[in-house]
């Protein structure tokens, strides 16, 4: 036996009305997509915002980075330069001690030229009288011993 399935008559106003729940379920759901889509616009907005803060504060702590790294320069610079300049002043003093000890030794090394020179020309002059006065005793003897000389010998 079968059971026979009612049939449901519909009129147009159910027809309008079911149409009517359709299209407002539709504006509900076009709604809730708007509101979705703006709220990711705004939590798009944000995160851009975020994200130039952020980069921001990168390039501001950068820039302190880089003021930093100038200022540890320009010291290891200057500690460099008095390094060097100490040196510099360090060389002058030890090549004017070293000239100053030349000046002395020069000078003491003339001075003993000097004397050398004195007494060289002091045994010279003793070594000629010593010869002369040997020639004379020399002369002496042969004139006794041989006889006088012939003119020119």
């Amino acid at each position: 036996m079968q059971q026979a399935v009612p049939s449901i008559q519909m009129s147009g106003w159910d027809y309008a009305i079911q149409y009517g729940v359709l299209g407002v379920l539709a504006l509900v759901f076009a709604l809730v997509i708007r509101h979705l889509y703006s709220k990711r616009e705004e939590d798009n907005k944000a995160a851009a915002k975020e994200r130039e803060q952020l980069r921001e504060g990168m390039l501001k702590r950068e820039a302190e980075h880089a003021i930093q790294i100038a200022k540890i320069q320009a010291d290891a610079d200057r500690q460099v330069r008095d390094a060097a300049e100490k040196y510099a002043e360090m060389l002058r003093a030890d090549v004017k001690e070293s000239r100053a000890r030349e000046d002395l030794h020069l000078a003491r090394e003339d001075r003993i030229r000097g004397e050398f020179s004195d007494l060289m020309e002091t045994i010279a002059s003793k070594a000629a009288e010593a010869s002369d006065a040997t020639k004379q005793v020399l002369d002496k003897i042969y004139e006794r011993f041989i006889g006088p000389r012939k003119p020119g010998y």
